[in-house]
């Protein structure tokens, strides 16, 4: 992984440890009951998604093209309607939730995800296991929570498989959201938003997956979090996609042939500048002098610092203003 900072370091602790969590084999009995309930009035049957969502988006769109990488940047909105589907809840985040601390510990996990890997979740969650995998389709994020490997009751070698649990969008608005939109509620009559229109702004739309989200019901809380973190991180990114130079663009006005070192010396003016230190004493602070340090980690780092020196100076501003 990316990233080998540490949770407690990065205040991950909104995150509360399910002790409770076990493994368990699906049962068909059970599912069959849930259903049911559900169900309520006979209506058009609903459906298992045992694959998640994710898959199928990348089936519909060309994984053959070169790695995506995924960069810090500012939010590119001043909130969100947070929407859980199946429910109809909404939710707006605003962007004073955005942690810029967050957004750059998240952003390493989300571009294994986006390029098609099972990444981990980085949750203190029991038991381990717990996985993200997803697609870029157009300007949004389409990402699937699966839960642990589990024992789906099918012949086989023996391992498990993983179940998907939560289906998330998260989309700045526009053409490609919409037409998200309408792929989550296909074959899924049962969700309070079937026939309802798109936000016009930006969203996170959260589809909680049957029979996944029954079994891991506990775990709904911190996902709720994690889908809100992972929305300002995909709202607050920079996406490019290696030597075609196609792909999203959450910040339209970005400069595409300026190279990552032009824009790493300009943020390192930038924030050298405001801090009143010479441009080496940026990468000092940040760690990012050394050979091994990637262009594009040094460029998450320092976009994060810039957030961050924002986020302070606002909050300063803010007070100062308050006192008599």
């Amino acid at each position: 992984m990316a990233s080998d900072l540490s949770l407690k370091g990065m205040n991950m602790k909104i995150f509360a440890n399910h002790a409770g969590y076990h493994r368990r084999k699906l049962n068909p009995k059970l599912v069959s009951r849930i259903l049911d309930d559900l169900a309520g009035e006979p209506r058009e049957p609903l459906k298992l998604d045992m694959e998640g969502f994710d898959s199928l988006i990348r089936s519909q769109v060309d994984m053959a093209q070169s790695p995506i990488r995924l960069i810090g940047a500012e939010p590119a909105a001043v909130q969100f309607d947070h929407l859980t589907l199946t429910t109809g809840h909404n939710r707006v985040s605003p962007v004073a939730e955005a942690d810029p601390d967050l957004t750059s510990f998240l952003l390493p996990y989300m571009e294994q995800a986006v390029n098609g890997e099972f990444a981990a979740v980085p949750v203190d969650v029991k038991p381990d296991g717990w996985a993200i995998r997803g697609a870029v389709f157009g300007d949004s994020l389409v990402l699937t929570i699966y839960g642990p490997c589990m024992d789906m009751g099918r012949e086989g070698d023996g391992q498990g498989e993983r179940l998907p649990i939560i289906t998330m969008v998260a989309s700045p608005g526009g053409e490609d959201g919409r037409v998200l939109w309408k792929m989550l509620h296909e074959g899924h009559h049962h969700l309070a938003t079937w026939g309802k229109e798109a936000p016009k702004g930006a969203w996170c739309g959260a589809r909680l997956e049957i029979p996944g989200s029954m079994v891991y019901e506990a775990a709904l809380p911190w996902i709720a979090e994690f889908e809100r973190h992972v929305t300002w991180s995909w709202l607050s990114a920079q996406v490019i996609v290696d030597s075609s130079g196609e792909g999203a663009t959450p910040e339209p006005e970005r400069d595409e042939d300026r190279t990552l070192s032009d824009l790493i010396d300009e943020l390192r003016g930038e924030i050298a500048a405001g801090m009143g230190i010479p441009p080496s004493a940026v990468d000092s602070i940040l760690g990012i002098g050394l050979p091994d340090v990637q262009a594009e980690r040094a460029l998450t780092l320092l976009y994060g610092l810039r957030a961050a020196l924002g986020s302070v100076a606002a909050t300063a501003k803010k007070r100062a203003s308050s006192k008599p």
